[in-house]
């Protein structure tokens, strides 16, 4: 049995970074855990997951207020609440509480240390007659605690795209979802806010908002921006969420013409109502470079250092060939960008990969002391999508050299002063 069952973990800054990596790991573990963070929105964001586990959670304010909130098991909740302040109250006033503190983590290395899975793609084209028998294509991975959920899009031989969905326990082995395709629809984001599921999708002259309680049944579309694409959206505070996405159009360059996209932002105080915001985030490299063409495809965390964009870039490959491919950018505030490194932190793959062409797509989540990714790819360059062959493929980062499950059993002298909560 796992020494941490059933005792009570406070965890400060567990908001984002290794905070929230630590918290997840100690309620896998058995433990109860008391969320702590200034922000009261990433401690909602981590208490949401650790409540999918067999643990219970209670977010507390780091200046000592409680927000007020549902309980998810009664007695056993404001037992766990009235603990938690006792402790807070003690760590604020006299200072006499051990509680972890958030290590420094150097994400910007992790981000630009990428390792393919040796066995990809781990999503591939549906079998033949199915509705995603030629291609996958743009998609959104949702860590939702115990499970993922994958949306992309996807389309049988030149015909219109769907959506449709599959789930995982581990990021690489995935079940499609037998009622597939779900609607119509591409370039899918997904995000909970509370226990609402929400789908942005760029369809039908506009961005598309649906909402979901179980991320199966979704209900109908909401218009919420004018159409853009690949869209993005994290909540970055309360009442707060930026909406990254690019947009773009053919343009004449040295007499000839060709596309160019760049990514921009957009701001809410709701994720519905959305404001843009002036110029792209970032420029287009210097001429000749990797992401010299066109930017697209931004997705961006919200980490303990800042934020963290991984995006597509597009430029010359191997003479005349062009090759989207995905660069990193850091950002202390979300509104300006500044590349981390010259060349791009994941590339296509050798000739004759299922990868070896362009890339369409990038997911990127951090759990666990390290990154896990997701990319769409294709062995050939870019053209109609619904005649490519795009499948799905899965990496992680170098691990951090200190684990959570570390971190977690160097807490025990705080969790084993505590007694268990009866479970009912």
């Amino acid at each position: 049995m796992s020494m941490l069952k059933q005792k009570i973990v406070l965890i400060t800054g567990a908001g984002s970074g290794v905070g929230r990596m630590t918290a997840l790991a100690c309620a896998r573990e058995g433990a109860h855990v008391a969320v702590v963070d200034l922000d009261a929105a990433s401690g909602e964001e981590t208490e949401r997951p650790v409540q999918t586990t067999d643990a219970e959670a209670v977010f507390v304010r780091a200046d000592g207020g409680q927000r007020p909130r549902r309980r998810r098991k009664g007695s056993h909740m404001k037992r766990l609440a009235q603990v938690v302040l006792g402790i807070v109250v003690c760590w604020l006033v006299a200072g006499s509480c051990a509680v972890a503190a958030d290590p420094v983590v150097n994400y910007t290395k992790l981000a630009r240390s990428l390792v393919r899975y040796p066995h990809n793609p781990v999503i591939k084209v549906g079998e033949k007659g199915a509705w995603d028998d030629q291609t996958l294509g743009c998609f959104a991975v949702l860590d939702d605690g115990d499970k993922f959920f994958c949306y992309s899009d996807g389309a049988q031989f030149g015909k219109p795209k769907n959506l449709g969905m599959a789930t995982s326990k581990d990021g690489i082995h995935w079940t499609k979802y037998e009622q597939n395709p779900l609607f119509p629809g591409s370039m899918p984001h997904a995000i909970k806010v509370g226990d609402t599921f929400r789908l942005y999708y760029p369809h039908a002259g506009g961005m598309q908002m649906r909402i979901s309680q179980d991320g199966f049944r979704w209900g109908e579309p909401r218009k919420v921006l004018e159409s853009q694409l690949d869209p993005c959206v994290i909540r970055v505070g309360e009442n707060k969420y930026h909406l990254y996405y690019c947009a773009g159009g053919k343009k004449t360059i040295d007499n000839k013409e060709r596309w160019e996209f760049k990514n921009y932002l957009a701001t809410s105080p709701d994720g519905i109502t959305w404001q843009n915001e002036p110029g792209p985030i970032l420029p287009l490299g210097p001429q000749g470079s990797w992401d010299s063409q066109s930017h697209a495809g931004p997705y961006v965390l919200k980490l303990a250092d800042g934020y963290h964009m991984w995006y597509l870039g597009s430029g010359p490959y191997m003479g005349d060939k062009v090759a989207w491919r995905i660069g990193h950018a850091t950002s202390a505030d979300g509104l300006k960008w500044t590349r981390s490194g010259e060349d791009p932190v994941l590339d296509i793959g050798k000739p004759g990969d299922w990868d070896s062409g362009t890339f369409l797509h990038f997911n990127i989540i951090f759990r666990d002391g390290k990154f896990h990714f997701w990319y769409a790819a294709a062995p050939t360059e870019h053209g109609d999508e619904t005649k490519m062959k795009i499948e799905i493929g899965y990496g992680t980062s170098m691990p951090l050299d200190a684990t959570s499950a570390n971190r977690c059993h160097k807490m025990s002298t705080l969790s084993t002063s505590l007694s268990p909560i009866p479970r009912s």
